[in-house]
């Protein structure tokens, strides 16, 4: 019963190919009903096509049974163009051979891995169960949607692919893949696109804890929101043509060996960054989330203003806080030393502040102030005094 879609059309030019068979200027046939699911499987044009089919004579409906089946075989459609179809199977007596289509297991089909999403606005959209998809079995400009918990489209050419989205919790491999289409769509799981080739790409979705990494990549989309993933890997990339990133929120964000990265970045939502070996582009000041952990070892280029106060461990072992940085900022004496900063270097030392000032010491404090407070007991005021003296002067 399979209807390949091998003529794929907008809605509105199937809607003004039914628009004449609607009106009844034209006679509805099978073979005019062939060329609809071959051109589509919109929701509106399909349910269009079993409504023209319930429309006709009840003798002549029956000579539509592959159309309706075929409209449910590798098709996804919604409830009320599937109660439209039980409808005309239960008139005709092929309800079983309906049911039959609708319970298949297409996991288990080794022939025909594609099925068609009831789309609403793409073109064509693309259901594939294969562990191993090829672009080139598309039309272009598809829409395709991989449910396989593992996907692997390695060292493949794409380009010819809209967009792809991946099942909740899929492993994807995109390593050394060439031109990736324009959208990635990810949903947790675990995301390889080491050395993957971005030019083409212009949106990145990530949802729900994905694991993300980038391996020798200069090109990114403008915008680059990972606030939902679990952790974002970036080893030897160039962020030159991403100027806005959306560091994971809880998460890890690892920029390590990685340039020209913003400091306009957010780094608070994070829970671990790390900047090991990486290069900033200019910027005013960074400053990293309460509890975080982080480390700026061998980093080159830092902003002027680096706040590290409110980090649980930090470490900026031959960081390169003299090309640009002006101030940094520990939370306390200790924090900087646990920092393995080069506090024998007399010009970090004076760049050095520390939000929270040492306490001084109650010895400290007791050698400073007169006897009478060491022995607790309080000094008379001078302002007392005077007032006293002004008392016995008036008597």
């Amino acid at each position: 019963m399979f209807i390949e879609i091998i003529n794929p059309s907008n809605p509105l030019r199937t809607e003004n190919f039914l628009r004449p068979y609607k009106r009844g200027e034209k006679t509805f046939t099978p073979e005019v009903a062939r060329q609809v699911l071959e051109t589509t499987n919109h929701k509106k044009s399909i349910s269009d096509t079993l409504q023209l089919i319930a429309n006709l004579p009840k003798d002549q409906q029956a000579d539509f049974k592959d159309i309706i089946l075929a409209t449910f075989d590798h098709r996804e459609q919604p409830a009320d163009t599937l109660l439209l179809a039980k409808k005309l199977a239960t008139s005709h007596g092929f309800e079983d051979e309906l049911n039959a289509i609708l319970n298949y297991d297409y996991t288990k089909d080794t022939e025909q891995d594609v099925v068609y999403a009831s789309a609403i606005n793409q073109i064509a959209v693309y259901v594939t169960y294969a562990a191993i998809p090829k672009a080139s079995d598309y039309p272009p400009n598809t829409s395709l949607v991989c449910i396989n918990n593992s996907i692997h489209l390695s060292n493949t050419e794409l380009a010819s692919l809209k967009s792809i989205k991946f099942r909740q919790g899929a492993e994807v491999y995109l390593k050394y893949c060439k031109s990736l289409p324009q959208i990635l769509d990810f949903s947790g799981g675990c995301v390889n696109l080491n050395d993957a080739d971005l030019t083409n790409l212009k949106k990145i979705i990530c949802r729900n804890g994905v694991d993300i990494c980038f391996k020798n990549a200069d090109i990114f989309p403008q915008e680059l929101d990972f606030s939902q993933c679990k952790s974002v890997y970036f080893d030897y990339c160039d962020l030159i043509s991403s100027p806005r990133l959306i560091a994971p929120k809880n998460g890890i964000l690892h920029l390590n060996n990685s340039k020209n990265i913003s400091a306009d970045i957010d780094f608070s939502p994070c829970r671990l960054v790390g900047l090991r070996d990486s290069h900033f582009q200019d910027g005013e000041r960074i400053t990293f989330g309460k509890g975080s952990h982080v480390f700026l070892n061998n980093a080159r280029n830092l902003p002027k203003i680096v706040d590290v106060s409110q980090c649980a461990v930090v470490e900026c072992e031959n960081a390169d806080f003299f090309s640009r940085t002006e101030t940094i900022i520990f939370s306390s004496a200790q924090q900087m030393q646990q920092s393995k900063i080069n506090t024998d270097n007399v010009i970090l030392r004076n760049k050095i502040i520390f939000k929270d000032p040492p306490p001084v010491s109650d010895r400290c404090i007791a050698e400073k102030q007169p006897d009478t407070v060491r022995n607790h007991t309080a000094p008379k005021s001078d302002f007392i005094s005077k007032i006293k003296n002004l008392f016995n002067k008036n008597r």
